[in-house]
């Protein structure tokens, strides 16, 4: 009798054991939204983001290997920021328009954030586009030289030169004097450039928070203004600038 009695008791305790397994295996977390997109997605693009455009995020390529394209446009549903650093997971189709597009995302990664000084430098030509607006009469083209930049990655410069174009609606390309010069885009003596203007600017005693610059439009020898010993600072998060002394010629 106590035989088929502790019997009964092992066969109970097995059947509990038993459940409670089942029960901690059907306990198991569901994957999250971001962990099915990874395991969906053919490609991850790591990226920085630049400005919001209207409905869409301008993008750089923050890839080191300079295999993908290195700029994009994205949309997004969910509020991103100037310099934030994301992982964009899609489907490894790119769309070779200028930006590029990723036409299907399956979800976007925030990893970081860092100092992103494009639109600092955007509002800076701003600034001088609309000073002495008479250099500007009829010109198609955009002449960019940012060389001398050091607080802005390759990529960030192309896409500045991007927004510069953008803003007015004009070609704009990277370039300098001589090279204006050299493609025979000036007058013969090389005081004149009479299809555009030529934006240079030079960042100078760069500091954590802070540097110095100074910025020009070019039109020709006697046509030309600029802004020397200005100065950019960060404070609270967000980067300003005084355009420091103003000077024509």
């Amino acid at each position: 009798m106590k035989k088929k009695r502790y019997g009964i008791i092992l066969a109970l305790l097995a059947a509990l054991i038993f459940t409670g397994c089942q029960t901690k295996r059907a306990e198991k977390p569901a994957k999250t939204n971001l962990e099915l997109a990874k395991e969906k997605a053919e490609a991850v693009l790591e990226a920085k983001v630049i400005k919001k455009q209207k409905d869409a995020y301008l993008i750089v390529n923050r890839e080191e290997d300079g295999k993908a394209a290195e700029l994009y446009t994205m949309k997004s549903e969910e509020e991103l920021t100037e310099g934030e650093l994301v992982n964009i997971y899609y489907n490894g189709i790119i769309l070779e328009s200028y930006p590029c597009q990723l036409p299907e995302i399956y979800a976007i990664e925030k990893v970081g954030k860092e100092d992103c000084l494009v639109s600092l430098y955007l509002d800076i030509f701003q600034e001088l586009y609309e000073e002495d607006s008479g250099l500007n009469s009829d010109i198609k083209e955009i002449g960019v030289n940012v060389k001398n930049v050091k607080n802005l990655t390759e990529m960030e410069k192309e896409a500045l030169i991007y927004l510069i174009g953008r803003a007015w609606n004009l070609e704009a390309f990277a370039t300098d004097y001589e090279a204006l010069k050299a493609e025979g885009r000036l007058s013969e003596d090389g005081y004149y450039y009479e299809e555009g203007i030529l934006f240079t600017v030079e960042a100078t005693e760069e500091e954590k928070n802070s540097f110095s610059f100074s910025a020009e439009k070019w039109r020709s020898g006697l046509g030309a203004i600029g802004y020397s010993n200005g100065r950019a600072k960060k404070e609270n998060g967000k980067w300003s600038y005084e355009p420091g002394d103003f000077w024509i010629s």
